[in-house]
């Protein structure tokens, strides 16, 4: 089953020293301990994540996400904050984990939530074997988007990032692409190399990254030398001024 791009909810704040352990949230039984006792006092948590992707890195895999979270803490005052996170699976959140802080434990918490959902992302549906192939060899994609009647539309080629299993693009909001996601028609048929190429059957989101969107520059002024020059400032506008939007496709169940 292919993980949710978001999920919103509650999380559980009374794990034992031994699963805080296992799961890597904490170096010790003391952190532990002292992370579940502060969790104890909070009310009224909320926590709202959206998962932007997996990829490897030096023999880790880092998630990238962004969390909303909202809850009342001891002193009765409510938190409400959005911050936009890159983290190796499994790892503390904290600096130092022999010392408890207040903000460190708000992360920790929410750091289940991405256990989860990385767990979730590892298991969804992948790419076939020969589609992956061309795509580590290709130059373009050819996207076809949904229509209302539930048919793809016309095939368009487009330039492409291929980054931790998903293909990333980029295009104006007045494109059938973005349209069509932003209308709740997000399946996609994307084709490598030409139009009748390995292709699977996607399913499209926008999403902002700063971050994911300056490497995606980076990669297109590699792979297509010949013709970024006309087009690099285009897109660093256009990401700053929403005239060009980031979509990405991961293979649908």
């Amino acid at each position: 089953m292919a993980a949710p791009p978001h999920v919103a909810g509650r999380t559980l704040g009374g794990g034992s020293p031994g699963a805080l352990l296992r799961l890597g949230q904490v170096a010790n039984d003391r952190a532990a301990n002292g992370l579940r006792r502060y969790f104890s006092q909070v009310e009224d948590f909320d926590v709202e994540v959206d998962l932007l992707g997996l990829r490897s890195e030096g023999g880790r895999t880092i998630v990238r996400f962004v969390r909303r979270d909202r809850f009342r803490d001891p002193s009765g005052r409510m938190v409400s904050r959005r911050r936009s996170c890159r983290r190796p699976r499994g790892s503390a959140s904290r600096r130092d984990a022999d010392e408890v802080r207040r903000p460190a434990m708000r992360a920790q918490r929410l750091s289940f939530v991405v256990a989860v959902l990385a767990s979730a992302v590892l298991a969804r549906a992948a790419i076939p074997p020969d589609v992956e192939r061309s795509l580590k060899e290709s130059k373009y994609v050819y996207v076809q988007s949904e229509r209302k009647s539930g048919a793809f539309g016309k095939p368009a080629e487009i330039w492409f990032l291929y980054e931790g299993g998903t293909v990333y693009v980029a295009s104006p909001p007045t494109t059938w692409r973005v349209k069509r996601i932003k209308a709740g028609r997000k399946k996609a048929r994307i084709a490598v190399g030409k139009t009748d190429g390995p292709s699977f059957v996607a399913t499209g989101r926008t999403l902002h990254d700063p971050a994911l969107e300056e490497r995606l520059m980076a990669a297109y002024a590699r792979k297509y030398a010949e013709g970024w020059e006309r087009f690099a400032d285009k897109f660093r506008a256009g990401f700053k001024d929403g005239s060009r939007v980031l979509i990405a496709y991961t293979p649908a169940d």
